[in-house]
């Protein structure tokens, strides 16, 4: 039986987005503001009856993942624990694969309070897998340009992480999306959901340009596909 018995307006409108329902149907993507209105019920309508479900819940996953997020841990080269705590998955500069205690079917029932799943995301842990490189220690912006302090990303450490989504996203149904694989930067301006000034992952190897949220995050998801599709 599926863990979302009853998905919240926000969940669906990400899933429904993800699921590129009013794509379908020659209609812009939702806006994702957990707001049940008009185009929200005609894209879920579309969606039961397109797949011919009788239930919301059946759009979604048995296991009530439904996300991947991807960070930096704001740290040196060397993977520690405490890095570890926040994440399902972190992936040093060499693509080495650190993986956590965390049970990632556990973040579907995410509480901070019980010590249920990991903290990786503000107020957005629920249902979303946390996978991070190991880079950006002391790093600093000014709006244009990033001094990585000597610990910059590496393509080794992102396509690590990037694998390891394409595995999650074929274990749990998950579409490679803007709404449900990720940067932590993109999450305020993409889900609505509120983060204090992220800007992980806007600096991809091989340059110090700060790029917007958006854009960093499409060149690592059209990445990711590759990794999909092996």
């Amino acid at each position: 039986m599926t863990k979302i018995m009853y998905p919240t307006t926000r969940e669906l409108q990400i899933r429904l987005n993800a699921l590129n329902i009013f794509e379908e149907h020659g209609l812009a993507p939702l806006v994702v503001d957990g707001l049940n209105g008009r185009k929200t019920r005609q894209a879920l309508q579309f969606a039961m009856r397109d797949r011919n479900l009788d239930h919301a819940r059946e759009l979604f996953h048995p296991d009530g993942i439904t996300r991947i997020h991807w960070h930096w841990t704001g740290g040196t080269y060397e993977v520690t624990g405490f890095e570890k705590s926040h994440y399902h998955g972190v992936y040093d500069h060499l693509g080495g694969k650190h993986y956590t205690k965390h049970d990632p079917t556990d973040q579907a029932d995410y509480s901070y309070s019980k010590g249920i799943g990991c903290s990786h995301t503000l107020n957005a842990n629920k249902g979303a897998l946390g996978l991070s490189i190991d880079c950006m220690g002391g790093a600093t912006e000014n709006g244009r340009v990033a001094d990585c302090n000597g610990y910059p990303p590496t393509w080794e450490g992102i396509d690590a992480m990037l694998e390891d989504t394409a595995m999650y996203c074929k274990i749990f149904d998950i579409p490679i999306s803007r709404w449900t694989t990720l940067t932590h930067a993109e999450v305020q301006p993409t889900l609505n959901i509120r983060q204090k000034w992220k800007w992980d992952i806007r600096v991809l190897p091989d340059s110090n340009k700060l790029l917007d949220a958006i854009e960093a995050g499409d060149i690592l998801r059209e990445r990711c596909k590759w990794f999909l599709e092996k």
